[in-house]
Formats: structure tokens, sequence, C-alpha cells
């Protein structure tokens, strides 16, 4: 993709306007892709809206983190990090290995979170 298609979908972003598009050439063709994907919450009631950016047109740079590393997690939970340790290993908080690294997925750490919420309500 050339620099200036780079430029438009950084200022899309930057502004999150919903109704920019910007042109890909596929196969010498042009063809015009939103740069965010809105949809309607699953059957919501309060009409409320759902974007999702198109991760097909951003740039690694935009893109946020998959896995986080425990430090990160620590930073994230506000929590020491041998605290993040104690988790993995009582298993309340998934993990996964890459290489020798220990990583936290931010799914893992959602549902970390919302295990918390629930066990705080119940």
């Amino acid at each position: 993709m050339s620099e200036a298609n780079h430029e438009v979908t950084r200022s899309a972003l930057d502004g999150h306007n919903a109704e920019r598009t910007i042109d890909r050439r596929e196969d010498g063709t042009m063809e015009q892709q939103q740069l965010f994907s809105l949809r309607a919450a699953d059957e919501a009631l309060d009409g409320t809206v759902e974007v999702r950016p198109n991760l097909w047109l951003m740039t690694s740079e935009d893109i946020p983190p998959l896995l986080f590393t425990v430090d990160e997690t620590a930073r994230l939970l506000s929590i020491a990090r041998h605290r993040v340790f104690d988790l993995i290993r009582e298993g309340r908080l998934r993990s996964v290995k890459v290489g020798a690294s220990r990583r936290v997925s931010a799914k893992a750490l959602f549902d970390f979170v919302a295990t918390l919420e629930v066990e705080e309500t119940g």
C-alpha cells in the first residue's frame, strides 16, 4: 500500500470518521473500502452501534497488541509482577508461552476482570 494510503488511514483513524473510505489497489483494480465497520449491537434495545476498525487497512503500529508481557499485565491490573505469576499458577489468569516468555492475551485479561466483577457482585 502506498504511503499516501497510509496517511489517509492514519488521518481517518485520528478523526474516527466512520464514513471515510480509501481506495485500495488489488490485482490492478481499484476498490473502495470502509475504514471502519459499523454494526448494530446484537438485538440491542438502546440502539447502540459497535464501531470496529478495518484491521486490513491499518498499519502494524495502529493495531492494538494481542498479547501482553507479564510486566504490562501487572501495570494494566495495578498489581505486582509476582502476583501476575501467582494468578497464572492458580489458573485464574490464562496465559500462553511464546518461546521462553509468558504472555497474557487481551481476551484472557478481559475475562479475568469480568470474573472479578462477578465475584464482587456475587
